[in-house]
């Protein structure tokens, strides 16, 4: 019969270890498309994407720029959509609600969103097939 503690450690991990070890592959892959400066603006450099995708871009770089640089926040605002991308404030709102009834970002309040840190996983590997890098 197995030990409890050995299924224990072979099942159960810590969320921050978990966090850290994705850390490194995702900013591999994000990094082929955007980069983000020390003021946490994201800078986007792919084409042929639709805004609701550029928008998820920038969720993304921006939660993981906080994990290597906390002062750069996490949540991303729609003005920083909007200074990110050259698109409208009204289109950044609309998609960025669209998101989160999408269950891909949250809004911890008025204006401000950020991702649902499991949804990344799959939205990059979207993007490295979609762009092809």
């Amino acid at each position: 019969m197995v030990d409890t503690d050995e299924l224990k450690g072979m099942f159960i991990i810590e969320k921050e270890e978990y966090e850290k070890s994705k850390i490194e592959e995702h900013i591999k892959k994000i990094s082929k498309f955007c980069k983000t400066d020390s003021s946490g603006k994201v800078h986007t450099e792919v084409k042929g994407l639709k805004n609701k995708e550029k928008i998820k871009i920038v969720l993304v770089a921006r939660f993981l720029a906080n994990k290597l640089e906390p002062k750069i926040d996490y949540n991303v605002s729609i003005e920083d959509v909007a200074t990110s991308l050259g698109i409208g404030e009204h289109q950044s709102r609309a998609r960025l609600s669209d998101l989160a009834k999408e269950n891909f970002a949250s809004s911890s309040e008025r204006g401000l969103y950020s991702v649902i840190p499991h949804k990344i996983d799959e939205f990059l590997n979207f993007l490295e097939v979609k762009i092809k890098k």
